[in-house]
């Protein structure tokens, strides 16, 4: 129950908001490419159902790693510096486990697409570039509001 206890990460919020922004970005494209009857499905090679499930499955546990993420480093950083580095290893493949278990569901139950999980899971990597963007605009009222006293 430590979690409760703890401040918000301001950080990880930004980077879960910009991976909900690709995530519907994501979302809307491969609409927008079906309804234009851009062959999407033969890219793929799955209809555009399965592809859309892969990629929800995608944001969704891009949201999952990044919370782990913030968590692992936040306990390693109360930690000695031994502490620290097993800590983090081992957080690390925790992480690579659950990913290949969640590759591994999607394939034996055919529920959703691998390959668009994988763009889905790329999108945290971009809301990693667009962060210091997130940021910007996420503070600018705090800093309208300070301006103005």
């Amino acid at each position: 129950m430590r979690v409760l206890n703890r401040k918000i990460n301001p950080t990880m919020v930004e980077l879960i908001i910009g991976i909900l922004v690709c995530g519907v970005i994501g979302i809307v494209t491969f609409i927008g490419l079906h309804v234009a009857q851009v062959p999407v499905e033969r890219f793929f090679d799955d209809s555009i159902l399965q592809i859309i499930l892969g990629y929800i499955f995608g944001i969704i546990f891009s949201i999952i790693l990044i919370i782990h993420m913030t968590f692992s480093v936040e306990n390693a950083l109360e930690m000695g510096e031994q502490g620290a580095l097993k800590h983090t290893r081992i957080m690390y493949i925790v992480r690579m486990v659950a990913l290949v278990v969640v590759f591994a569901i999607m394939l034996l139950f055919g529920v959703g697409n691998v390959f668009s999980l994988l763009f889905g899971l790329l999108s945290m990597k971009l809301s990693a570039y667009v962060q210091p963007i997130t940021h910007r605009v996420m503070h600018h009222s705090e800093k309208k509001a300070s301006n103005d006293k």
